[in-house]
């Protein structure tokens, strides 16, 4: 279905005709940054990054991120065309893996998408840790400011954000087609 994203650079009359079309509203979501210091993060010896996507990071980064199995080969493709500088990353206690995320380094900046741990793991400091190690990576690879998107209700992971000194910047949020 036709999914329409609205940010702060949409004509503020495409809201309101989309509405009255039946589009309905979906994930306000907040893009956050934060400036980076060169020795502010580590990364933390339980961490696994890697420079592409391998199988078992894939399989369970698509079952953490609830991606459903008629999507994963999309998704996959989409991950393994990632052409800047990426960290597919994950944190792991013996045989468990607590938390995945992705970051990709471009221009100086590095961006972290879908950051996620796992039910089990969730209010241990998992997901700091990760995004920790992931900060620290972006950070060694010449970059001076982080950028995030997450979804305005995800208080958590808000939470988490804002406590690393990430500021929101601005929202935007979808119609769908009905």
């Amino acid at each position: 279905p036709l999914v329409v994203r609205l940010s702060p650079l949409a004509e503020p009359s495409a809201d309101d005709v989309l509405a009255a079309r039946g589009f309905s509203r979906l994930d306000e979501t907040m893009v956050m940054t934060l400036p980076l210091e060169p020795d502010r993060f580590a990364i933390d010896p339980a961490a696994i990054i890697a420079r592409k996507p391998y199988a078992a990071w894939a399989h369970g980064f698509a079952e953490a991120n609830r991606v459903p199995e008629r999507h994963r080969p999309t998704h996959d493709a989409m991950l393994a065309a990632i052409r800047w500088p990426a960290a597919f990353a994950s944190l792991v206690d013996g045989e468990r893996t607590l938390a995945y995320g992705l970051a990709v380094a471009e221009r100086g900046k590095v961006g972290l998408f879908d950051i996620v741990t796992v039910p089990a793991a969730r209010r241990t400091g998992a997901g700091r840790r990760l995004v920790d190690s992931l900060l620290a990576w972006g950070a060694k690879a010449g970059c001076t400011v982080a950028y995030l998107q997450v979804v305005a209700t995800n208080a958590p992971a808000i939470a988490l954000y804002r406590a690393l000194g990430f500021a929101e910047v601005y929202r935007y949020h979808y119609r769908g087609a009905p």
